[in-house]
């Protein structure tokens, strides 16, 4: 619910994002500045993370049949789904902030789906 200063340095980072992505984001943003949170609450306060995850995020899941799990599950959903369709692990680590060798470590092994690679 507080916006602060990174937890470290390599935590400030660009993050590439797909075109379509970009347009909704704005049109959602059009009310403020761009330097203005893009989700907030209904005042304009940053999100408080366990209020959301208790509220909305298990909820959620719940209604998708989908078993209760925390956010940090979305980054290595897509840590693994990035690595799956043959997307560069120095690519994943500029994204993500994880080390490359943590990558090797922990998604490594993951099978590169031919079809989806054609897309790359």
């Amino acid at each position: 619910g507080q916006d602060g200063r990174p937890k470290t340095g390599s935590s400030k980072r660009d993050v590439v994002i797909h075109e379509n992505l970009l347009e909704v984001l704005r049109e959602h943003l059009s009310h403020g500045a761009d330097e203005d949170f893009v989700f907030t609450t209904p005042s304009g306060a940053p999100i408080d993370q366990t209020n959301f995850y208790n509220r909305e995020w298990v909820p959620m899941l719940d209604r998708l049949g989908i078993r209760s799990r925390d956010f940090y599950a979305c980054r290595h959903t897509y840590i693994s789904y990035m690595i799956a369709i043959g997307a560069s692990p120095l690519f994943v680590h500029r994204q993500t902030g994880t080390s490359l060798e943590m990558i090797e470590k922990h998604y490594g092994n993951l099978n590169v789906i031919a079809d989806e690679m054609d897309g790359l």
